[in-house]
């Protein structure tokens, strides 16, 4: 079952909040000036959302804020089995690349900016499809808190205008491409077709029998009709129409005597107030009014044709039926023609929405072809650095300098860069030209901190592991960080690393956003593991000669 109508000023805040209220499970359709968008509920609450702008996919999301590198996505996509039920989350936190809660707090931020978007459309249509309920969703949100909690930022979207388009999506010959656009069509046309126009004839005539009349022959031929007797019955019958997502086709008379007003017909200020508020809305005049002198007026306010209906009590049997269906017919060639009008608009804003949509996919798809880019860019520049490196190692056996350009490369990525050493007791900053060298210079020489007293460095030392996030909460491990920084970082990475069972090496880094996971510290890792390495390798050498 479907239930459809007009949007207004606060209608999607409205109905979101009453399917809440009753519950409902299904999706609601929403096409407004600035292309179409959808909501689905489940008991109430919403489980997903899509909206003009913020389309992106969550793979897209997560490479874009970083947490998640574009070969790493590929992967997990290209090893997905075709048609498999299992969602790129799950996917990804099956994977260990992404924690589940950063996939929920990912998809929660796009359900909000969708719905928040449709929240504050004013014109348009929607319909509400019943579904029944189905699996269970991890991001659900409420709509009236939602709303409740985000209203500066409805107020700010308010007025705010859709993104232009371009004049064309240009043609590809290749098969991928056109199946893909095919499949992209399919199912965009498939939610257009809910917006479809829905057409009543509104039958405005005061002679009971003759509306009748009219009224049954026209349900004969198809058209759903429905017929009033006076200008404020059928204001009301149209309202409710428009409300309700309904179409309607106006067919009135302009004489009504009884409701006549001074020397102005009563059909034609129906006719103006009626033109005043719905004036894309068709009208046909039918009257036995002597019209010659009131077509142009009639024309002015709204009417497509003048009919002339025919008086029957001046002929005889036998015409009257031939009569009434010449009538009829050019009657029903007008109200064709009205309709036609709806499904030209129909149609025209059919194609924009697919449009909208397929360029609005390729904007994305641009979007992750240029990370795609940049990420195979800096890839390159990785390697070429680590192949310098093991140049120097391996062909100059130059450790100091090999050091310096491990440094030099953590630096065009990091605010701070460090070396430290485990000594029995103290942890200190590196210092002068020696086998291994500090960055940022006397800061970190000067740097020596009892690193028993600091759980988290204490708990590095016994077992040398990789970290990275936020620093622990300690305050003896923050007052170390300022020294080094001279204000603790949001985020940090440090890598202990053993030579010869007895020096450990800290390498430290900093920024100053904080991220959930850094993909370049597996680049940093590897040039530090081929420095300890050398480093192991020159102790060996020394302690032999």
């Amino acid at each position: 079952m479907e239930i459809s109508g007009v949007l207004k000023n606060g209608s999607v805040i409205r109905l979101l909040e009453q399917a809440q209220e009753e519950e409902q499970t299904g999706v609601l359709l929403i096409k407004g000036e600035h292309g179409m968008g959808e909501v689905h509920l489940e008991e109430g609450w919403i489980y997903a959302a899509d909206a003009p702008g913020v389309r992106e996919r969550l793979g897209h999301r997560l490479v874009q804020e970083g947490a998640l590198r574009m070969v790493e996505l590929y992967e997990v996509l290209r090893s997905r089995p075709e048609g498999a039920p299992t969602l790129l989350g799950e996917a990804l936190a099956a994977r260990g690349l992404l924690p589940p809660e950063r996939v929920e707090r990912v998809v929660e931020d796009q359900i909000r900016e969708a719905v928040l978007r449709l929240a504050v459309w004013e014109q348009g249509r929607f319909a509400f499809k019943r579904a029944p309920a189905g699996d269970a969703h991890r991001t659900r949100l409420r709509p009236r808190a939602l709303f409740r909690e985000e209203r500066p930022r409805i107020e700010a979207l308010r007025g705010q205008g859709g993104a232009a388009v371009l004049e064309r999506i240009q043609e590809d010959k290749a098969p991928w491409v056109q199946a893909w656009l095919r499949g992209k069509i399919d199912r965009v046309l498939a939610r257009a077709k809910h917006f479809e126009p829905r057409v009543r004839i509104v039958l405005v005539e005061g002679d009971p029998k003759w509306r009748l009349m009219v009224q049954d022959e026209l349900s004969r031929q198809d058209f759903q009709v429905k017929g009033v007797s006076s200008p404020d019955k059928a204001q009301a019958e149209i309202e409710r129409l428009v409300d309700k997502g309904y179409s309607p086709v106006v067919v009135t008379d302009i004489d009504f005597p009884r409701q006549q007003k001074g020397t102005k017909l009563a059909g034609l200020a129906f006719m103006e107030a009626l033109h005043r508020r719905h004036p894309r809305l068709p009208m046909v005049v039918s009257t036995a009014y002597p019209i010659s002198n009131l077509r142009r007026k009639i024309l002015f306010l709204g009417g497509i044709f003048c009919l002339v209906k025919p008086d029957l009590s001046i002929l005889s049997a036998r015409n009257v039926e031939q009569v009434f269906q010449a009538f009829v017919k050019e009657l029903v060639f007008c109200l064709d023609f009205a309709i036609h009008q709806y499904y030209q608009d129909y149609f025209h804003e059919r194609g924009k929405i697919v449009q909208n949509e397929l360029i609005e996919d390729l904007y994305n798809t641009a979007g992750e072809l240029v990370h795609l880019g940049d990420q195979a860019v800096e890839a390159a520049d990785h390697l070429r650095r680590i192949h310098e490196v093991s140049r120097l190692l391996a062909a100059e056996g130059d450790v100091d300098r090999a050091v310096e350009a491990v440094l030099e490369e953590a630096a065009r990525h990091y605010d701070h860069v460090a070396l430290f050493t485990w000594n029995r007791k103290y942890l200190n900053g590196f210092a002068g030209r020696s086998r291994l060298r500090a960055d940022f210079g006397d800061r970190v020489q000067g740097i020596s901190a009892d690193y028993a007293r600091i759980p988290f460095l204490a708990s590095l030392r016994e077992a040398p592991t990789l970290y990275q996030g936020p620093p622990p909460d300690e305050p003896a491990h923050r007052e170390f960080l300022s020294l080094v920084t001279g204000a603790v970082p949001a985020w940090h990475l440090l890598y202990p690393v053993t030579v010869l069972g007895r020096v450990v090496g800290l390498w430290y880094a900093d920024r100053g956003a904080a991220c959930d996971r850094d993909p370049y510290a597996e680049v940093l890792v590897t040039l530090a593991n081929m420095v300890t390495l050398a480093v192991k390798m020159q102790v060996e050498e020394d302690a032999t000669a």
